[in-house]
């Protein structure tokens, strides 16, 4: 096939084979990508390391993109469609496909590499019988020999550059799985790029790297092929070239876990990497910590040290109540054991594919819809029972329209996209011979509704029933005139409101009940129904930066939001809320129950630099963890800041370049941000 080199001709191509090939998305997609493996251009930095790239690898993003385009017009006119997608415009929910949030199964592409994953198709492709799964092993045949053979042209221009070592681990990679650790750091990039920049299913893990890259790091000590020394310099290596990368949301990797066995959580491998990861500061390069009660405390200092110093891309995830919440979905406990982190803090069970960010419900919305209820209903006596019932409803409605829209997505997802190298790694998909995607062949093939801005839709319903219900300043209507007016007028209602008015977040019982409440309904109406690929639904509580769009299309909340302001992020307390201390915000969030957000759910916790100094800082560190894990939270993140040094970094950016902190999920540089997040950010470390 003769194919230009340029990307626009590539795409051409592309655009003529969805028009003219009278074939599966996965025949389609298979032929595509081929035809970019054997025909990109190669690229080898000077200061590459590992493996050189590939050029024009986003040709398949804007294929897949124009079928979603294609098939969105169809589904917006499907009549009994049309108040759901009215309601997402409007952010009441939303709803879609997620090719976003996937964890290959990393012990499969090491312990195979890639020569063995395509043997292992090959087997099953002389063992399939049906149509369907002879050409699911056919596509996949196509795809991976193509990449062998580019991996062969990688080396052999490593080669010429003179990237001896380069080359000659690229060599043996196309032939055999790795045997050592830089040969195992090498299988990491290219398998990556694979799946995530040619495929465009994108990997949102680089899996437990201490337990994945353990046996390659031992090995190499034992031999002599490498010093303590050298071998940290290797990881450094590694995780600059990652750093470099600045992958949207950051690489994450994971470190600890039990696996579902008591002893050790942690190996020597777990120290060095998370000890180079603090000591060289990377912005780009996120870090899961699985936290056990076995968990040494001198591994806890490490992260806790970095912290403090800047390091906020660490997020800490209670283990053992993350095994129970997957258990409690019904997968099985061994598999809920091997879990990975997807994105953020999403957990996701070996062979599952989570589709973690497919639906949202915005909870303040829900807030809005119950005043509205209540004011046409006048004939209903007003009370805050009748308040939260029409809320809750309404909860309960959001969730089923959100599911309506993501079912109607992927009852097609055979039509939109599949996926020849992630599907290869699971051993259920070489089982069935099915792709993850266009065949539904995971082990568990999941999807997830998420709920947003719980603390601003918690205060909202507070203060209606202290202004109106309780003090009778004025009346619902009264109040709601005044949110249509963004408080004009109101502005010292509005801060007694922010700052006297009960809150979530600061260990008030009522508050903590509603938001009980609210998760406990939503996982009603979520968790375990089943979705249109045969698997589950799973809910998570977690904003990221959603909150921000949704925000901007509401209009002032009764909690003394103004219009267009953010909601409340995650699952903390809204900006200035936790008035109590981080005592009250941890067991109010901790309050939550855990196993109804199998999705994953996370408490930002600010902290001002003061705070934390010294051994004694360290100490109260750790305590939150423990304080916050041992009441059965999933998911808790730190920032360390210093609401003074904030404000000289709006004042001079140019002198805080480097200044880092955590957005909902992962790094950013605060410079970076917008005055709105900025200020947030500000709020939040001066209280």
């Amino acid at each position: 096939m003769d194919i230009c080199l340029a990307r626009d001709r590539l795409l051409k191509l592309a655009l003529e084979m969805e028009q003219n090939i009278g074939a599966s998305v996965m025949q389609r997609d298979s032929l595509l990508i081929e035809a970019v493996l054997k025909n990109a251009e190669i690229d080898i930095p000077e200061d590459a390391v590992f493996t050189g790239s590939l050029a024009h690898l986003d040709v398949m993003k804007e294929i897949v993109e124009a079928r979603a385009d294609a098939l969105g017009e169809v589904l917006h006119q499907r009549d009994a469609l049309k108040p759901h997608f009215a309601a997402q415009e409007i952010r009441a929910y939303t709803g879609a496909y997620d090719f976003g949030h996937t964890s290959p199964d990393w012990e499969n592409v090491y312990r195979l590499g890639l020569p063995g994953l395509l043997e292992r198709l090959k087997k099953a492709q002389t063992d399939a019988a049906e149509a369907e799964e002879k050409e699911y092993c056919a596509a996949g045949v196509r795809v991976w020999s193509a990449a062998l053979e580019s991996v062969e042209r990688m080396a052999k221009k490593a080669h010429v550059l003179g990237k001896i070592d380069m080359a000659s681990g690229l060599l043996a990679l196309s032939q055999r799985p790795p045997e050592s650790l830089f040969e195992a750091m090498q299988l990491c990039f290219l398998y990556y790029d694979l799946q995530q920049n040619v495929e465009r299913s994108l990997v949102r893990t680089l899996g437990r790297l201490d337990r994945l890259l353990y046996p390659y790091w031992k090995r190499d000590l034992e031999k002599g092929t490498l010093t303590e020394a050298s071998a940290d310099a290797l990881i450094d290596a590694f995780l600059r070239a990652w750093d470099e990368r600045r992958i949207t949301a950051n690489a994450p990797f994971t470190v600890g876990g039990s696996f579902g066995e008591t002893g050790a959580c942690v190996n020597a491998l777990s120290y060095r990497l998370l000890a180079r990861h603090v000591a060289l500061g990377l912005p780009n390069v996120k870090v899961h910590i699985l936290y056990t009660e076995n968990t040494p405390r001198d591994f806890l200092k490490i992260a806790f040290c970095g912290i403090r110093e800047g390091s906020n891309s660490i997020v800490f995830l209670n283990d053992q109540r993350v095994i129970r919440s997957l258990s409690a979905l019904g997968m099985a406990y061994e598999d809920a054991c091997r879990y990975d982190v997807v994105g953020c803090y999403e957990p996701s069970a070996k062979g599952e594919v989570p589709c973690s960010c497919n639906g949202r419900v915005n909870l303040a919305r829900a807030v809005e819809r119950a005043m509205a209820d209540c004011l046409e209903k006048q004939e209903e006596e007003l009370s805050f029972d009748l308040l939260l019932e029409r809320f809750y409803r309404h909860v309960a409605d959001f969730c089923y329209g959100s599911m309506a829209l993501v079912d109607a997505w992927e009852e097609k997802l055979s039509l939109l996209h599949s996926s020849p190298f992630f599907s290869a790694t699971f051993d259920h998909c070489i089982e069935k011979r099915s792709d993850v995607y266009a065949g539904n062949g995971a082990k568990y093939h999941n999807s997830s509704i998420n709920l947003v801005g719980l603390a601003t839709a918690v205060d909202s319903l507070l203060a209606i029933r202290k202004a109106v219900l309780e003090d009778r300043i004025f009346t619902l209507a009264e109040f709601s005139l005044i949110l249509q007016s963004n408080w004009q007028g109101n502005e010292a209602l509005r801060q007694r409101i922010l700052k006297k008015y009960p809150k979530y977040g600061a260990g008030d019982p009522d508050a903590d009940r509603i938001a009980q409440e609210t998760v406990r309904r939503a996982a009603e109406c979520v968790n375990r129904k089943p979705n249109r690929k045969g698997g589950i639904y799973r809910l998570g509580a977690f904003s990221i930066d959603w909150r921000i769009g949704f925000g901007r299309r509401m209009g002032a909340s009764a909690d003394g939001r103004l219009a267009g302001e953010p909601l409340s992020k995650n699952l903390c307390a809204s900006t200035g809320a936790s008035r109590d201390g981080v005592t009250a915000e941890i067991l109010s969030i901790a309050s939550l129950d855990g196993n109804a957000m199998p999705n994953g759910s996370v408490l930002d916790l600010v902290l001002h630099s003061s705070s934390v100094k010294g051994e004694v800082g360290l100490e109260a560190l750790e305590a939150t963890l423990r304080a916050y894990v041992g009441q059965g939270g999933m998911a808790i993140q730190y920032s360390v800041l210093n609401a003074e040094e904030l404000r000289e970094a709006q004042l001079r950016p140019e002198a805080y370049q480097n200044l880092q902190v955590r957005v909902c999920g992962w790094n950013a540089r605060f410079v970076s941000l917008s005055r709105v997040e900025q200020d947030e950010f500000i709020l939040r470390s001066e209280h």
